[in-house]
């Protein structure tokens, strides 16, 4: 067993998004971490009108998107 310093486990927190943010942010999240994802469905899924919006929403939370 090993002792980590309680800053490394707070930084690791801190780097995933998926550990603090909503729940729908963290639902779209995961729904591009899979292989071809189609944004206009997860838009769809998510109750957005369209791809956009959910893009506007995300920009809204202070996530961008990164290719």
């Amino acid at each position: 067993m090993t002792y980590n310093g309680l800053h490394t486990r707070v930084e690791n927190l801190n780097r995933d998004p998926k550990n603090y943010a909503p729940a729908k942010v963290v639902s779209i999240i995961t729904a591009f971490e899979e292989e071809d994802t189609d944004s206009k469905l997860v838009a769809k899924k998510e109750g957005f009108m369209d791809h956009k919006e959910m893009a506007e929403y995300m920009k809204n939370k202070s996530y961008e998107w990164n290719a």
